[in-house]
């Protein structure tokens, strides 16, 4: 394979040129000089001496990710949230890994909101216990527009159909607490 400059080299890697740069003065790939001086990279030899030599999980962003490669396959691994807090093996990437996953799922959930995809589960239980309220109040008013709209209703069928009413509610709200 052809010798590279390191702009092509990180281009090759789908790292940063900066990354390279910074590779190089490191002295964690091998370079040679052309014969203008210019440093040169042999990238088969570069990309084994980047893998065994670069601490990939220092990676900041996905900019240092190869192309195809995501952060979750390229050994940065986002840990279950320790709720309790008693995680054993609690270390400095676990603990920012977390922090990070939360400051998504936050941003994620603030998103949804403004979207109007999201809305708090308080003012969907209020919005609920409002319609059920009103549903009740309606249905709690069919015997008494029987009573005016039927003239020969008499007081015993009018109970009878309260009573229908309130045993219905009653199985419904039964069914509610189940």
């Amino acid at each position: 394979m052809p010798l590279l400059t390191q702009a092509a080299y990180a281009k090759h890697r789908g790292v940063s040129r900066q990354a390279v740069f910074q590779a190089v003065r490191d002295g964690r790939i091998p370079v040679s000089r052309g014969a203008d001086g210019a440093v040169m990279i042999d990238p088969s030899v570069a990309d084994h001496a980047w893998e065994v030599n670069t601490a990939h999980e220092k990676r900041r962003n996905t900019a240092d990710l190869r192309p195809g490669e995501s952060a979750s396959t390229s050994g940065m691994e986002v840990p279950e949230p320790d709720v309790d807090g008693e995680g054993s093996d609690l270390t400095y990437a676990n603990a920012r890994a977390k922090n990070e996953w939360y400051k998504a799922e936050k941003a994620r959930l603030e998103f949804e909101e403004k979207l109007g995809s999201l809305v708090a589960a308080e003012d969907v239980k209020e919005e609920w216990t409002q319609v059920a309220t009103n549903v009740r109040t309606k249905v709690l008013g069919i015997p008494s527009k029987c009573r005016q709209r039927i003239a020969d209703l008499s007081a015993e069928q009018y109970l009878a159909i309260e009573e229908i009413v309130r045993e219905s509610l009653e199985d419904l709200s039964a069914e509610g607490d189940a």
